[in-house]
């Protein structure tokens, strides 16, 4: 079988909790100001209703393309617990193909945790079987795509991400890359290689500032990042919008101010992929970054890092109706 596009990265559990006796608080240090959550100590709180999802940015990725009408694949490092068997049963029902290897450590988890401010949600992540994804262990046969989608890996699957991109790149299959800020705090230099063997890198600015340099401009961080051997370029700042350099043409967007936000775990996931998916189905860069923001607009209307995912015939219809302004500059 051949795929249009294969994902990696990590499969979680996701566990929503919401209490009633969090507080915000604002903490001053010499550094500035730090936001935070508080919960008395030495009591019981009551969850009003827990909600449990899968995600990850494996499967948030891969679930996006698929309902986006491509067919997909998933590979990742899943443990051998009742985690990955829910996992498993959950892509079994979407219908994407597991493609991935089985460990003995325990499978990813996170507890998501509410805020007083519904963008700020703060997650608690445990990081297991997604990093210990070995190159050896993965039939590549089976993975044979159009196009290959990396999330942020670390550990051993960082390293069996090289040796994936390079097998792509002698193998004629395209790849777009999502750094993490973890990864871009080591500087440009540490990401050469990933970044300069991805047809599409997508992150957002502060990960852009991390690899490049600071700058007020989401178009003069594009530029930079071109200069430095990128080809594809997608910047997202979150409310700020985003900015697409391409080909020789920067592109730029914002989010609709009248948008009902729920939730947001998982939005920027849903943004990079669907841009991609965008250009898998042929489509011109400002109609994929219209995708890209109508997705997303719709996925954090609604509870989790899926549930708000449109289908492709719903999903250009919204952005045939777009009357959004995207900004043309060339460079």
């Amino acid at each position: 079988m051949t795929f249009d596009v294969v994902t990696f990265g990590s499969a979680t559990i996701d566990i929503f909790v919401e209490t009633e006796r969090e507080r915000g608080l604002t903490l001053h240090t010499s550094e500035g100001e730090e936001n935070l959550i508080a919960y008395p100590t030495g009591e019981k709180l009551l969850i009003k209703e827990p909600h449990i999802d899968v995600g990850g940015g494996g499967t948030n990725t891969a679930t996006a393309f698929h309902r986006l009408g491509l067919n997909t694949g998933y590979c990742g490092c899943l443990g051998r617990d009742e985690h990955a068997e829910n996992i498993l049963h959950w892509l079994s029902h979407e219908g994407i193909p597991f493609l991935g290897t089985r460990t003995s450590a325990s499978t990813n988890m996170s507890v998501v945790l509410d805020s007083t401010r519904l963008s700020d949600r703060t997650i608690l992540a445990y990081k297991g079987s997604s990093d210990e994804l070995e190159f050896d262990e993965i039939d590549r046969e089976a993975l044979y795509a159009t196009w290959w989608y990396f999330p942020s890996l670390v550990g051993k699957s960082y390293r069996t991400m090289l040796r994936l991109m390079r097998y792509a790149r002698e193998n004629n299959i395209a790849v777009a890359f999502n750094p993490s800020i973890y990864q871009a705090q080591h500087g440009f230099d540490a990401l050469r290689e990933p970044l300069t063997l991805s047809q599409v890198v997508v992150m957002n600015k502060e990960e852009a500032e991390a690899l490049v340099g600071t700058s007020d401009s989401r178009e003069e961080l594009c530029r930079r990042l071109r200069q430095n051997g990128c080809e594809i370029v997608l910047i997202t700042d979150g409310s700020r919008g985003a900015t697409v350099l391409y080909a020789n043409t920067l592109y730029s967007a914002r989010p609709r101010e009248d948008n009902k936000v729920v939730e947001t775990t998982g939005a920027g996931d849903c943004f990079a992929s669907s841009f991609v998916a965008g250009l898998i189905k042929g489509l011109s860069c400002e109609q994929s970054l219209r995708l890209a923001l109508i997705n997303a607009e719709s996925l954090i209307s609604q509870m989790g890092p899926k549930n708000g995912l449109l289908d492709f015939e719903t999903a250009m219809r919204l952005v045939s109706e777009d009357s959004r302004e995207v900004v043309k500059n060339n460079i």
